[in-house]
């Protein structure tokens, strides 16, 4: 988690959340940013993990569900479950893989 900690503080703002969720899954908000923002922040926050876990000669991948609510949801629970959702057909079409998915009503 550490290892991961600085690579986060290089790409999120201070005004972003991160939560974990549990075991290996978390969640980023990243406020007011838009979908072009959103694809690639989560791509070289993956690619930076990655050369991390390489470097350590750890055998792990990352799989990330991305959305961008142009609308928002009625709650943050519908913004998670969507994102969740994401991220596991990433995971169901093959390891390290990042779906996007843009919500606009």
């Amino acid at each position: 988690m550490e290892c991961g900690k600085t690579s986060w503080n290089y790409y999120i703002r201070v005004i972003d959340i991160i939560a974990r969720f549990g075991g290996d899954e978390f969640g980023i908000l990243l406020s007011e940013t838009g979908a072009e923002a959103a694809s690639l922040v989560a791509r070289k926050l993956k690619n930076k993990l990655l050369s991390i876990m390489q470097g350590n000669g750890w055998s792990v991948t990352f799989s990330m569900g991305v959305v961008t609510f142009e609308i928002f949801p009625d709650s943050v629970d519908e913004m998670i479950k969507v994102a969740d959702s994401q991220m596991y057909s990433a995971k169901k079409k093959g390891k390290n893989r990042t779906h996007h998915k843009i919500i606009t009503e």
